[in-house]
């Protein structure tokens, strides 16, 4: 599920990249988890969460998944997790 969010968010970058070209360089660190990210990633991260862009947007919606997820569920409760993060 999460590789499908990640998918989904470079998908919003590469869209977004040419009215904001700051976005160019950061698909590796979207990619990444924010516990891994370097200083200079940290500092882009944050511009890109006050930008307002679809990336952001986009970027906070893979985490809160994988916060979901993160615990690894069993299959049965792997659905309701779902279901409870889209509704």
């Amino acid at each position: 599920m999460v590789a499908l969010a990640s998918r989904a968010l470079d998908q919003v970058r590469r869209a977004e990249v040419k009215l904001a070209p700051e976005l160019k360089g950061s698909r590796w660190a979207l990619l990444k988890r924010a516990a891994h990210w370097y200083r200079k990633q940290i500092d882009s991260m944050h511009w890109l969460q006050r930008s307002g862009l679809k990336t952001a947007r986009a970027l906070r919606l893979k985490e809160a998944l994988r916060q979901r997820y993160q615990a690894r569920p069993a299959p049965d409760d792997a659905a309701s997790l779902l279901d409870r993060w889209i509704s």
